[in-house]
């Protein structure tokens, strides 16, 4: 199986780590995953180092069904409906066996909700997060979990 064409659903708020979140977008369209931004708000999402990001989706309007994967970038500092909705969004496709990917803040996401060190969830504590992602997101589903 490959990953090209799959769809990702990448949550973060304003204040994400530009630099890495820019770095791993690049190389995942070069991989032909399809992203999906998803935020508070519909429109442009600031990060660090001058780094924005168009979200066409926000969290209370969609769901986990609609993805192949899901990254976790960052929650909200301020928006406690926003993370309550990330967390169902998480254990939902969780628990439908989807890859899930953190990278920065969104790895405290996936302690706390005891998904990390389990078959198909990379945080980038691993080496090479974002083909570590890719070649997870191939396999599809991680049935073994």
């Amino acid at each position: 199986m490959a990953a090209k064409t799959r769809k990702v659903a990448v949550i973060l708020s304003e204040g994400f780590n530009g630099p890495i979140v820019k770095s791993v977008h690049n190389y995942w369209n070069a991989e032909g995953l399809v992203l999906e931004i998803i935020s508070e708000d519909q429109g442009v999402v600031a990060g660090t180092n001058g780094v924005q990001l168009e979200a066409t989706q926000n969290v209370y309007t969609t769901d986990s069904v609609l993805y192949d994967a899901v990254y976790m970038v960052r929650g909200s500092s301020k928006d406690v409906r926003f993370n309550q909705k990330v967390a169902h969004f998480l254990d939902e496709a969780y628990s439908h066996k989807k890859t899930i990917g953190a990278t920065g803040e969104g790895v405290h996401w996936l302690h706390v909700n005891k998904f990390t060190n389990k078959p198909g969830v990379i945080t980038d504590d691993s080496t090479n997060f974002a083909n570590r992602f890719v070649e997870a997101v191939a396999q599809h589903r991680h049935w073994n979990r």
